[in-house]
């Protein structure tokens, strides 16, 4: 089951037709809104989905970047911009940290 929904959206996302496109990145979406799912077994299944469609569609996967990548930060890095503070914090530290060296 999995295998033939994994390789009806490789295909639906390398048909010429920009309304089957679009249908299989609205699926896609709500794919990667299981991410977030309280259930583990699904949140597994949304996973090996997600990288047997990358496996199975490679040149799909520019695609799929805008979609897949802030779900990514967010599942790995906790809420939107979180990464991108944390960075900041840090430059501020090494910052502070350059200013008190002795000249």
């Amino acid at each position: 089951m999995l295998l033939q929904a994994v390789t009806r959206l490789a295909e639906a996302l390398k048909d010429t037709s920009i309304t089957k496109r679009h249908a299989a990145l609205q699926q896609i979406k709500a794919l990667l809104r299981r991410f977030d799912d309280p259930s583990e077994a699904c949140r597994s299944l949304a996973v090996n989905t997600l990288l047997g469609l990358v496996q199975a569609c490679p040149q799909c996967v520019l695609m799929l970047l805008p979609y897949a990548i802030p779900v990514l930060e967010e599942r790995l890095c906790g809420p939107p911009g979180a990464a991108a503070a944390a960075l900041q914090e840090a430059a501020a530290g090494g910052q502070q940290e350059v200013a008190a060296l002795p000249k």
